[in-house]
């Protein structure tokens, strides 16, 4: 039996889901670059305690160690780590749950989840690379950061 969370509770809880291949900006991740895609996450978020981290199954071996204290979803095919992400948004009761979710990917396929959740009232946070956040993306969230990401430049690691 799952106890019910306090409006006050729900408010201080963060909720953020990670598109590591977006945030790598590449589809083909080496250990080192998820452990600093991982670093970027918790530096631009620190205190987050919960993350559900989405990447299909060629990157799950450096994901999982990478991200070893989060929940893994493995989907592959075109947009299957988004697809993974967005069932867990649409399916988990996030908006019961949380009073703040943070997508960290630039994809513009995440807009009508965070119009959703929006309209529940959870204000929905966009951090992306720099460059890669769709402006439609950018105008349904309630806020936009960026990632610290000199290292997660293309061509390094």
């Amino acid at each position: 039996m799952t106890r019910e969370i306090s409006q006050a509770e729900r408010a201080m809880r963060t909720l953020c889901v990670v598109d590591v291949e977006n945030c790598a900006s590449t589809s083909d991740i080496s250990l080192e670059r998820a452990l600093l895609v991982q670093e970027a996450i918790r530096e631009a978020l620190p205190g987050v305690v919960m993350h559900v981290v989405g990447c299909s199954h060629r990157n799950a071996a450096a994901t999982r160690f990478a991200f070893d204290h989060s929940r893994i979803v493995v989907r592959s095919g075109v947009d299957g780590a988004d697809l993974a992400l967005i069932e867990v948004l649409e399916t988990e009761r996030i908006e019961q749950r949380f009073g703040r979710v943070v997508i960290a990917s630039g994809d513009h396929i995440f807009v009508p989840v965070t119009k959703q959740l929006r309209e529940a009232g959870v204000e929905v946070e966009a951090l992306s690379v720099e460059g890669q956040l769709s402006h439609e993306l950018a105008s349904t969230c309630s806020k936009v950061r960026y990632l610290s990401v000199s290292n997660l430049e293309v061509g390094n690691v």
